[in-house]
Parts: C-alpha cells; sequence; structure tokens
C-alpha cells in the first residue's frame, strides 16, 4: 500500500510538468490570440480617414515581440474624393521589448523598438498641395492608449515616392532613427513628440507645390544630438514662370543654384516641426553656422524677348551665427558674419543697362523670403566679376569687398527692397565697365574705397569710347563728340558712403590730378538742331544728386580737334597744364545754399603764353559773370586751327594780353574785350585743287585796312576796346558760345572788324 502510494507521489509531479506546460501554451495562445487582435483592432480603428490592411500579425508573448506583415495604410483625408489618398506600405513592421500585459490591462505601454522595414510610401501631390489635409488626418487620430513610449523608432529602406500615373516619381530614399518617441493621446489633441533623430537620405528630388522650385540632393545626413546637418550635392531650380498677353510671353525666368555640400552645424532641427511655437526655447537656441562649398548660381531671364543669363560661383561661403528665433518668430534672417571666398560672377550687359533706371532699391524681380535681412559683417575675397553678351566677354572687375551692418528691408506693401549699411571698405582693381546706355567703357586700374575713412581714391581712369574717332559718327549718321578721357588719381575726401544708395554724392573735396581730354567732332556730317545746355543745365541732367563743397583738377589738358565741312585736314586746339578751381558744386541746390558758384581757371594755350579767368556762376539760373585775361601767347602757335578751320594763316604775332569781361545768359553775352599784341602777320588762305594758298587780293586788305601790325600800350585804350554782343545759338554747345562770345569782342575792336569773317 506504501509502495502504491509512493508511486502515485512520483506520478502526480510529470503531471503537473505537463499541465502547467499545457496551461503556459494554451494561455500563451490565448493573450498572442487577445493582443494580436488588440493590435489589429487598434490599426482598423486608427482614424475615420484611415484604412489599414495586412497580411497577418504575430506576437510572441516569451520573447515580447510582435510583427505585423504587409502592412498597407491609405490616408484619406476628404471622404468625398477618396481618389486623393496618401498610401504606405512595409514589408514588416516588428516590435521587440513590449511589456504586453499593459498592452492588455493598462493605458500605458512602453516599447523598447519598432522597426519599418522596406516600405514603398506614395503621397499624392493633390493633398500634398491642400495644407488642410495633414491636419485633417491628425485631427481624426485615435490612439487606443493614452500614453505610447517606445525607445527607437527605426525606418529602414524606405522609399517615398509622388504618384503622378503614368509613373511615379522617387522623391528620397530614407534610413532613419527616432529615440525616446512618446505619443499622448489627450482630450482635446494627440501629441507625437522624439528626444533625437538620425538618419541618412538619398536621392532626393522634390517639387515645392507652391513656389516652382525643385529640390534635388543626393545625400542628406542628420544628427539632432550633435546639431549637424551635411548635405551632399545639392540642387535648386526654378520652374518656368510664364506671363502672357495674348500669344506673347513677356516675361520668363529660370534659374538654378547648386552646391557640393552644405554644413549646418548648431542647428536645432526641432524648431522645423510643425507646431514648433516655443519663444521661450527658440530664444535659448545657439546661433546657426552654415558652410556652403562650391555655391553655383545662375539666372535666365526673357524679358519682352531679351534672353540674359547671369551666374555666380562661391568656392566657399559660410554664415556664421545665424539668428534662428528672429527667423522663427519675426520672419527676419539676421546673421553675425557671412564670409565669400573664391568668387566667380558673370553678369550679363542687359543688367548693366537697367542700373541707371533703379532708385535706391533692389530690382522689382527680386524676391527675398524674409521681411528684412541683415548682416552684420559680409565679406568677399577673391572676386572675379566679368560682362557677357551674346558677342563677347570680358573682365568687369576684381578684389575685395566688406560691407558692415547691411540690411535689406521692404519698406511697403507694393515689395520694394532697401538697401542700406554702416560702413563699406573695398578695393578693386583691373575694373571695365561699359556705362548705361552709351557707347563709352569705364577702365579703373584700381579703386579703393572706405567709408569710416569717408573717401574713395581711383588710380588710372580712363573713358573711351567703342568705335574710332571717324566711326562714331557716321554710326550716329550726324555731329557727334567723340571724347577720350584720362585721369591719373582721383580722391574724394569726407565722402557721405550712406547717400549713394539712395544715388545721392556728397562730398566735402574732390580731386582729379592729371587729367587729360581729347574731343574730336566731324563737322562732314550733318548736324542736329537740339537744345544744348548751358553748364548748369549739364549738371541737372547727371542722374545723381551731387553736393560738392570743393572740385579741384590740377595738370588737367583739354585737346579740341575738328575736320572742317570743306576741308581736308583737322584742325587742333590744346588748353594745357590747366588748374581748375570750382565751390560748390550744387545740381539740386537747397534753399539754405549759396547762391553762387565760383570757378577759378589757370593754364596756357598751345603750350604758350597763359589763361586766367573767373566765372561767378548763379546755381538758381543760368547767369555767368566771366572775367579774365590771356597773356603773352605766341599767335602761330594757332595755325593747326586757323589755316584748316578758319583759313587764314598767322605769319607772325604775340598777343600781350587780352583782358575780357562780359555776362552770359541763356539768350546772349553782353560785355568787352581790351586787347595788346604787337608784330601781327595775318593771310587769307583759298584751297585750290586740295592746296592752300594765300588769297592775295584779302590778304593786301587784311594787313593795309582791318588788322593793324601793332597794338600796344601807346595806343589809346577805346582802339583797343571791342564790345562783346552776341546772341546765342541754343543748338551750340556752350564752348561754342563763349569763344564766339570773345570773337566778336575781338572783331569789335577793329574799325573794319565787320570785315572778318565770321
Amino acid at each position: 500500500m506504501k509502495k502504491n502510494a509512493k508511486w502515485n507521489k512520483w506520478l502526480i509531479l510529470p503531471f503537473s510538468i505537463i499541465l502547467v506546460v499545457l496551461i503556459i501554451v494554451a494561455g500563451n495562445r490565448i493573450l498572442t490570440s487577445v493582443i494580436q487582435n488588440k493590435i489589429g483592432k487598434a490599426l482598423r480603428h486608427l482614424s475615420s480617414k484611415v484604412q489599414v490592411h495586412y497580411a497577418s500579425i504575430h506576437a510572441n508573448l516569451f520573447e515580447s515581440s510582435a510583427s505585423i506583415n504587409d502592412l498597407e495604410i491609405d490616408f484619406i483625408p476628404y471622404s468625398n474624393a477618396p481618389r486623393y489618398r496618401h498610401s504606405l506600405h512595409f514589408n514588416n513592421v516588428t516590435l521587440t521589448g513590449i511589456n504586453f500585459f499593459k498592452v492588455i490591462l493598462g493605458n500605458t505601454v512602453f516599447i523598447r523598438n519598432i522597426s519599418f522595414n522596406k516600405a514603398d510610401i506614395k503621397l499624392d501631390p493633390f493633398l500634398l498641395a491642400k495644407k488642410d489635409s495633414g491636419q485633417a488626418i491628425t485631427d481624426s487620430m485615435h490612439v487606443p492608449f493614452k500614453h505610447v513610449a517606445i525607445a527607437n523608432m527605426a525606418f529602414a529602406e524606405i522609399n517615398v515616392w509622388l504618384h503622378a500615373p503614368p509613373a511615379d516619381q522617387l522623391l528620397l530614399r530614407e534610413n532613419m532613427n527616432l529615440h525616446e518617441v512618446e505619443i499622448n493621446n489627450g482630450a482635446a489633441t494627440n501629441t507625437f513628440t522624439f528626444k533625437s533623430v538620425e538618419g541618412l537620405l538619398t536621392d532626393i528630388n522634390y517639387a515645392l507645390p507652391h513656389d516652382h522650385y525643385t529640390i534635388s540632393i543626393k545625400k542628406l545626413m542628420l544628427n539632432s544630438n550633435k546639431q549637424k546637418l551635411v548635405l551632399d550635392s545639392l540642387k535648386i531650380i526654378a520652374e518656368n514662370h510664364n506671363t502672357s498677353t495674348g500669344n506673347k510671353t513677356s516675361r520668363m525666368n529660370m534659374d538654378e543654384a547648386t552646391a557640393s555640400s552644405i554644413e549646418v552645424t548648431k542647428f536645432n532641427l526641432f524648431h522645423l516641426l510643425p507646431g514648433f511655437d516655443d519663444d521661450k526655447h527658440l530664444q535659448e537656441q545657439d546661433p546657426v553656422a552654415i558652410l556652403v562649398n562650391d555655391l553655383d548660381v545662375r539666372i535666365m531671364q526673357n524679358d519682352q524677348g531679351h534672353l540674359s543669363h547671369h551666374s555666380v560661383y562661391c568656392k566657399h561661403l559660410t554664415a556664421k551665427d545665424i539668428d534662428f528665433a528672429k527667423t522663427i518668430l519675426h520672419d527676419n534672417l539676421f546673421v553675425n558674419t557671412i564670409k565669400v571666398e573664391g568668387c566667380d560672377i558673370r553678369l550679363d550687359q542687359s543688367l548693366v543697362n537697367k542700373i541707371g533706371t533703379l532708385k535706391g532699391e533692389m530690382p522689382s524681380g527680386f524676391d527675398m523670403p524674409f521681411k528684412n535681412l541683415s548682416v552684420h559683417l559680409f565679406q568677399v575675397s577673391e572676386a572675379d566679376i566679368q560682362l557677357h553678351s551674346s558677342k563677347e566677354e570680358f573682365p568687369l572687375a576684381k578684389g575685395q569687398m566688406t560691407v558692415r551692418d547691411a540690411t535689406l528691408h521692404q519698406t511697403g506693401a507694393d515689395g520694394n527692397k532697401e538697401f542700406r549699411f554702416s560702413a563699406i571698405a573695398c578695393n578693386l582693381s583691373d575694373i571695365h565697365f561699359p556705362l548705361p546706355n552709351s557707347l563709352y567703357t569705364v577702365y579703373i586700374k584700381e579703386l579703393i574705397a572706405d567709408s569710416k575713412a569717408e573717401m574713395l581714391r581711383i588710380n588710372s581712369l580712363k573713358i573711351i569710347p567703342t568705335y574710332d574717332k571717324y566711326e562714331l559718327g557716321k554710326r550716329f549718321g550726324h555731329q557727334e563728340d567723340w571724347i577720350s578721357t584720362n585721369v591719373q588719381d582721383i580722391e574724394m575726401s569726407k565722402l557721405n558712403y550712406g547717400g549713394i544708395a539712395a544715388k545721392k554724392l556728397a562730398a566735402d573735396k574732390i580731386t582729379f590730378n592729371n587729367c587729360s581730354m581729347y574731343v574730336f567732332r566731324d563737322r562732314r556730317l550733318p548736324r542736329l538742331l537740339q537744345q544744348q545746355p548751358l553748364p548748369g543745365g549739364y549738371l541737372k541732367k547727371i542722374p545723381i544728386e551731387i553736393r560738392v563743397n570743393h572740385l579741384q583738377m590740377n595738370h588737367a589738358s583739354v585737346t579740341y580737334e575738328e575736320f572742317p565741312k570743306d576741308g581736308n585736314q583737322p584742325g587742333k586746339l590744346q588748353f594745357g597744364n590747366m588748374n581748375i578751381s570750382i565751390s560748390p558744386v550744387f545740381n539740386h541746390p537747397y534753399k539754405t545754399d549759396p547762391v553762387y558758384a565760383d570757378t577759378y581757371v589757370r593754364g596756357s594755350i598751345m603750350n604758350s603764353g597763359s589763361i586766367n579767368a573767373v566765372i561767378h556762376a548763379s546755381i538758381v539760373k543760368d547767369t555767368y559773370f566771366i572775367k579774365g585775361a590771356i597773356e603773352n601767347l605766341d599767335l602761330t602757335r594757332l595755325n593747326s586751327s586757323a589755316e584748316n578751320l578758319g583759313k587764314f594763316h598767322i605769319e607772325s604775332g604775340i598777343l600781350n594780353s587780352l583782358d575780357f569781361r562780359f555776362t552770359a545768359t541763356d539768350k546772349k553775352s553782353s560785355g568787352g574785350i581790351v586787347g595788346e599784341y604787337h608784330n601781327l602777320i595775318i593771310e587769307k588762305l583759298k584751297i585750290k585743287h586740295g592746296v592752300k594758298k594765300v588769297a592775295k587780293i584779302p590778304t593786301f586788305f587784311l594787313k593795309l585796312l582791318i588788322i593793324p601790325k601793332n597794338k600796344d600800350k601807346s595806343m589809346n585804350v577805346s582802339r583797343r576796346t571791342g564790345k562783346i554782343n552776341y546772341d546765342r545759338d541754343p543748338t551750340r554747345a556752350v564752348t561754342f558760345y563763349l569763344l564766339k562770345s570773345l570773337l566778336s569782342g575781338i572783331r569789335a575792336s577793329f574799325d573794319f572788324g565787320f570785315l572778318l569773317p565770321e
């Protein structure tokens, strides 16, 4: 009996073990089924605007894991338009480290890891363009737990497509990890947060729905813990904008920007997330830095049928200490430092022609994504600027520039942008600049500017016509002055740089050193009978406001050459070693400004004798009081112009003095001259068969009756005096007017001066 009892006791043990195993297996199956049903139910009731399908759900109680196979999710925000949907298909979703008892019994779930593997995500372009579609889905989301905590959420081999039949377009490939994810299901809203993110996005190709730009990125790496974002091979292309009237396209822009790499550091990626409006944390955001390598920006514009190209290449562009808080909260971009190294700029000729039409603001076509842009320090080094047209390409300038406290902001509702700065310094060389809407080009060997020192210096300035002196007039088809200018040195002191952006040139003094000017006119061509302004009128025609206290020209020379209408050789007149002082120079005077400006001229004529003059000019009206003297001039030096232009030869003669005093207005000149000369012998010329010969009869009367050989101080002053009375021809230049005024007085000083040729 005892033996049977002992035997029965040993039999109970294995049966108990088997029973426990059966209970565990059955319980595992029951719990697994419950868990699978709960997961399935949660997926099916995720949202009224979401449809979920899957092939199977597997849960393992012992391994605390679950997996979902062939998971398909369709987001349909608009029930009346079910064809518009975002579709997601995951080959497998794996969950590990699950506390299944909390899943079954509680409202809080902790999951160690969720992995979404091998997915195809198809996004609908219509829904992407609708800003409220995402919010519609978010508001309808239902999570069956009040709180879900996920230690790690991984996305592996994710392909995102733009669903645009007939062929879907790949937007990007993604591998990403989110850490410490929390989903909170509140009474009013649902929240989704995570502590950090790291990932790799490749083959990004996305067209912004509202901004007409396509962004392509070969590789994007981000790490929120290191606050680092790296882009490899970026390309931004602007799609065409066409504004048509009938069959004509009035404007088309096509822009492109590329960069080999972009590195963003100290950047909080969470500030890019929708709904982030924590002002306190934004204010605590560390300044952001951006490094761009091999930045290449190309702009093509079709403006009223003219196709223009511009490009900017920068080897390195660094932007440091970007205030992200101001950008997010106030739509203002503030950057402490921007440095551009190795800058290569190509500008179209058409841009130069538009410069004269700007009025201190940026062109209307310029689009800035911020209301205001501020840069404390902007530096450009190793810059090379070139200008190109359909026919040629030539250097414009090279050098470096520094701008401090630069701002670009909107001035009104019309979107005009105004540019300002507190200081600028630059050193440019080899400047080659075609003047807008003209046939002249400016060459500058070196330009040094420093707004803090209030100075600007130009070394070796040349202004040269595009065509030679005979070709220019032929191209116009009428008489036109051909002017070539060379200035060794120009210096501006106490220059107000703040007014330059508003097209105002204000300086205490401008000095021109060693300036030479050559002027040529071909009188064989027809002359346009256009109104010619006096000096004040020329100043007013300058498209910028000028306020200069003193203008000085040292060691200047002017050579005027003219080809006569009926001659075969040009005549030349030269003024050399001239020193000119003008004070003040205003073209738009204020009520408090001086009423008159004084000009002092001193120089020589044809390298002989001297000329001194003072011009007391009204600033507010065209009235000029002129006085001066020409002394000790060897008159034979004038034979180049006398023979070829006036048809007379000066055999001998010294002009001891010619004092002149007259008033010139926009109507006429009036005044007088007093002359003194000796040994003056003049012969009248005629041209026969292309050869100059002495006209004997006119020469006889010149010597005998009209022009006495001597008029010295022994002669009564009244006989050496001539009255200036000359009616201005408004179609003639001011130099012609002044010269003719003097000649009218000289003719009047001779008894038979009326016989002298005009």
